[in-house]
Formats: structure tokens, sequence, C-alpha cells
């Protein structure tokens, strides 16, 4: 036995099989030979018109009434994109070198600024920031730390009301106020400390209660003075810093999609149909540099 496999695409296809000579040849599906062709073997000529893929296959046997050709063809549909009940077309993610995830970059600046930056590959802005976060956070915890320490000379400066010796004392200040307002003000102290420092130094309804109000009363709002002073300069560190995180996710946001943007203006997706022998599709992805 002996087979004969010919493949034509997308055109017209001349398929020639040589049969061997004998009585009784039989051509099924095609052309009748010829009369007159010369030679001493009967030739079949088989045209086909075909617009997709066109499998011609001879296959020549030898049986008791000669032999015998017969042609099979076979269609054959390729789909760009496989489909599926459930998440529709299937689709090909290539990595593009250089392509950065705007997501992540302004997450890790919102968490640690600068580090955004360096992921996208501007190594002088994630200074800038880094530098300017340490420099916030250091302002921060040694002027809170200095206002707190502060704070802590004025209330020893000024001494336990309960005690006669402190420069303020509830003992001189009895009697100069009504009993009721004496009692509000040793509730205050126990409760918040801070509140009956500043009032018993800065209001002259409690003057009689220093041992030298002109004096000692001048020192603790000296004291009052230093310790705001202190907490508006930590104030400023933390609203550095929280100002830093923001504008920091903001900036490697903006990075990320104007690198982004430049390789997008680099690429170029082409599909062609590719005619020859196999009729087929060809995507082309091409980045330039």
């Amino acid at each position: 036995m002996a087979r004969l496999a010919v493949r034509w695409t997308a055109g017209i296809v001349l398929g020639i099989g040589a049969l061997a000579a004998g009585p009784g040849a039989r051509v099924a599906a095609a052309d009748a030979p010829s009369a007159g062709v010369p030679g001493s073997a009967e030739t079949a000529v088989i045209r086909a018109w075909q617009v997709r893929t066109l499998d011609i296959m001879p296959l020549v046997e030898d049986g008791v009434s000669g032999p015998e050709l017969r042609l099979a063809q076979r269609s054959i549909t390729r789909d760009l994109g496989k489909k599926t009940d459930e998440v529709g077309p299937e689709y090909a993610y290539l990595d593009v070198a250089g392509w950065k995830s705007p997501g992540q970059a302004s997450l890790m600046s919102l968490a640690v600024p600068g580090t955004g930056q360096f992921y996208a590959g501007s190594t002088s802005r994630g200074v800038v920031f880094l530098g300017i976060e340490a420099v916030a956070a250091f302002a921060y915890v040694k002027y809170n730390n200095d206002s707190h320490g502060k704070r802590d000379e004025y209330f020893k400066y000024v001494g336990d009301p309960n005690d006669p010796a402190s420069r303020f004392s509830f003992e001189r200040l009895d009697g100069t106020v009504p009993p009721e307002e004496l009692a509000r003000l040793a509730e205050i102290y126990s409760k918040d400390p801070r509140e009956f420092y500043d009032m018993v130094s800065t209001v002259d309804t409690y003057s009689a209660g220093w041992g030298d109000p002109a004096g000692q009363r001048s020192e603790a709002q000296n004291y009052i003075d230093e310790v705001e002073s202190l907490g508006r300069k930590s104030n400023v560190g933390l609203y550095t810093m929280i100002a830093n995180h923001l504008v920091s996710a903001v900036d490697a946001l903006h990075l990320t999609r104007m690198n982004n943007f430049a390789l997008r203006q680099n690429l170029s997706l082409k599909i062609k149909v590719r005619p020859g022998l196999h009729q087929s599709y060809g995507m082309t992805l091409t980045q330039k540099f």
C-alpha cells in the first residue's frame, strides 16, 4: 500500500496523483482523466478551490478491480481566544520589563516615605522623602520629650498645693476665695494637674495662694510659655511626618504612572494574517528602546 498526502492552503489547489497502470482504474470525487494523455499510465488531474485548509490525501490501493483513488479534506478553524462559560475569553499576559505597579508604590510610600520612589526607580526622590521623614521624626521625638521634661520642672517649681511650704498652697489661698471654689480647685488638681497649675499661675483670683505673687507667678508663667513652645515644635514634627507620608504616596503614584506611560508609548500590538501553506494569525508585541 502506498500513501501520499498533499496539503495546500488558501488558494487554488492543484493536486496531481500518478496512478499505477492497470485496467479498470476508477477515480472518485475527481475529474475523469482526459483522453489522449500520452504514456502508459493513466493520470488523474484534480482541481479544487478551497478558502480554508484543504487536506488532499490520495490513497492508492491494490484491489481486485484495480487501483482506486480516494480524496479526503478537512477544514480547521482557529480561535484567537478560547471561550469558557465562567470567565470568557482566555488571554495571554505578558510581563513588560520596567512596568511598575502604581498601587504598590503608593502603599509603600504611605507606610515608609521614599520606598515607593525607590521602587519606581527614582533614587534621588526617595532619599529626599526618607530624609524629611527622618528629620521630622527626630524633631517630634526630641521636642515632645523636652516638652514633657519642662512640664515636670514646671510642676515641681509650683509644688504640691497641699504642702504649706510649696510656692502655691491651699492653706494660703484659704479665706481669700469661697470654700466651694477652694474645693473645686482641689478636685481639678486631683484630676488634671496641668489645668490646675495653669489656672493658679494665670488667674489673678488665686494670686493669694502664692508665697511671692509677683516673682513666683511670673516664673511659673515663663515655664508655661516654654512648655507650649516645645509642644508646638513637637506638633510641627508630627504634622510634617503626616504630610510627608501623604505627599510621598501621591508622588510615588505619579512616578509609576509616568514610567508606565512612557513604556506604553513604546509598545505596539499588531495582529496580522499570514498566508501560506498554513493560514494563521500572528500577534506581535513590540517595545521600542
